[in-house]
């Protein structure tokens, strides 16, 4: 079936309508023109994948990061930056009017960060052994089974120089004789500081 994204759904699916259904579709950017096969029938509403890219969005960009799609974090780095803002904004004004409801709120324009990557200060890890050794990353969108990393684009560099050695770190240990699941990272900017 081919759709048009009209726009962005919270948690960052793509809108397109199909003869007064809607169509949400994981990827989707507002514009695409894509080929999508719907996996979920709810019967007002149905929840597809994409087949393939007819006409991308001219607000179409290249993820960074190499788990997008995948990790439960980030879900507009497949849009421009200055779409993701306009997006979020939209997103904000809908749960207002929406869940909140207020009616004739106006949302102020969203400051964009000063840098479009590196800047997240803080971070929650997944930790788990496996194979053998530890690994460190998140959990896989929508589920319990987890995704390993070895660096984060959005974290700052003192964040993302822990993680790069944290597996190792915690693999020299062996097998685990405590109960870790989690790890917090935060960064004051020049040092990490690990709990």
């Amino acid at each position: 079936m081919q759709v048009e994204i009209e726009s962005i759904a919270f948690g960052g699916g793509g809108v397109a309508r199909e003869e007064g259904k809607v169509i949400f579709v994981k990827g989707g950017v507002p514009k695409d023109v894509l080929e999508v096969r719907i996996i979920k029938d709810k019967g007002s509403y149905a929840e597809a994948i994409i087949e393939s890219v007819i006409t991308p969005s001219p607000e179409r960009a290249e993820p960074v990061c190499e788990v997008f799609g995948t990790c439960g974090g980030c879900q507009l780095q497949n849009l421009g930056y200055e779409a993701q803002t306009r997006e979020k904004e939209h997103m904000l004004e809908d749960a207002l009017r929406r869940t909140g409801g207020f009616a004739d709120l106006t949302v102020e324009q969203i400051f964009p960060s000063g840098s479009e990557y590196s800047y997240r200060t803080r971070v929650r890890l997944a930790a788990w052994y496996y194979a053998g050794k530890w690994h460190v990353g998140y959990n896989i969108g929508g589920t319990r089974r987890k995704i390993g990393i070895t660096s984060c684009p959005i974290s700052d560099g003192p964040i993302n120089g822990a993680i790069g050695r944290l597996s190792a770190v915690l693999s020299a240990f062996g097998e685990p004789r405590f109960p870790l699941e989690f790890i917090q990272i935060s960064s004051d900017g020049k040092d990490a500081h690990i709990s």
